[in-house]
């Protein structure tokens, strides 16, 4: 097995986006249950704010701040956690919460949303350009969860947890806009639940596998390069950091777990990280 380490001991319900920012040398990451937004520096400092009630997702800013999908709409804040810019509202069904998102090459950020009760088909992926502008890239979507850009930008690595698959869109960076997707990989239902992912320097997608106990290494043409054991069950996405960006955080996860499954996973809902002999690439940021 992997031998893997806690950065953050906690025991929450549910972790979720890890992003390594490299100009303060920290990684961040949500609490999506608690609303919270947390950030860990090296030296295992720590600091945290409440963004809202529910957090879907954080991605980095060009201006050193973040911008957070929470309860109905996104939040800018500043260096300073302070916000910054006014809120985007989006108007979301009450039944519908934010998802997983991520910056795109160019500087959008891609966020997806899922029905708060696991109703099929009420998710949908919005893109939002630096100035503001909302589009729907695809509606009818069970659980928009991880998205990860090839090397040169072309091609989107998407996860929709209702399938058992990643897809593989055409991805038009002047524009934004999605072209028909194949499958990259599927998966069998003893491998888990494919829910984050993220690409490495080599162009390997790393894909978290919720109820599956794994992270795994794909290649872009889907083969199964690597899978790296975890002590928890609930792992829900990863991220290269470190000053090499050798090292691997992974965020878990006890949500829908009882009371004997929890004990028996006594690092669910820590920050875990390994050293998975990889190099990953710089966290894109929002250009707003």
């Amino acid at each position: 097995m992997t031998s893997w380490q806690t950065a953050f001991a906690d025991d929450a319900e549910l972790l979720e986006r890890p992003l390594w920012d490299d100009r303060t040398q920290t990684v961040v990451w949500v609490d999506c249950n608690s609303g919270f937004v947390h950030r860990l520096g090296e030296d295992r400092g720590h600091t945290s704010f409440r963004a809202g009630e529910l957090v879907g997702a954080a991605a980095l800013r060009d201006n050193g701040g973040l911008v957070v999908a929470c309860d109905d709409g996104l939040l800018f804040v500043g260096p300073d956690a302070s916000p910054d810019r006014p809120q985007i509202a989006f108007g979301l069904a009450p039944n519908v919460r934010f998802n997983d998102g991520a910056c795109d090459p160019d500087g959008r950020f891609l966020i997806g949303t899922c029905s708060t009760d696991g109703s099929r088909g009420q998710g949908a992926l919005y893109s939002v350009d630096p100035a503001g502008a909302v589009t729907e890239l695809l509606s009818g979507i069970t659980e928009s969860n991880g998205l990860a850009w090839s090397l040169d930008g072309s091609v989107m690595y998407y996860i929709d947890t209702g399938e058992p698959e990643i897809l593989r869109f055409p991805y038009d960076r002047s524009t934004g806009a999605l072209g028909e997707p194949d499958v990259l990989i599927c998966f069998d239902e003893p491998d888990g639940v494919a829910d984050g992912l993220i690409v490495d320097a080599r162009g390997d997608i790393w894909a978290a596998m919720w109820e599956g106990s794994s992270v795994w290494r794909i290649s872009p043409e889907g083969e199964v390069r690597d899978r790296l054991e975890m002590p928890v069950s609930r792992p829900t996405c990863a991220a290269f950091g470190g000053a090499g960006l050798d090292r691997l955080y992974v965020t878990t996860a006890w949500e829908g777990m009882d009371a004997r499954a929890r004990a028996a996973e006594p690092l669910a809902g820590s920050l875990l990280v390994t050293a998975p002999g990889a190099i990953g690439l710089p966290a894109l940021r929002f250009a707003g």
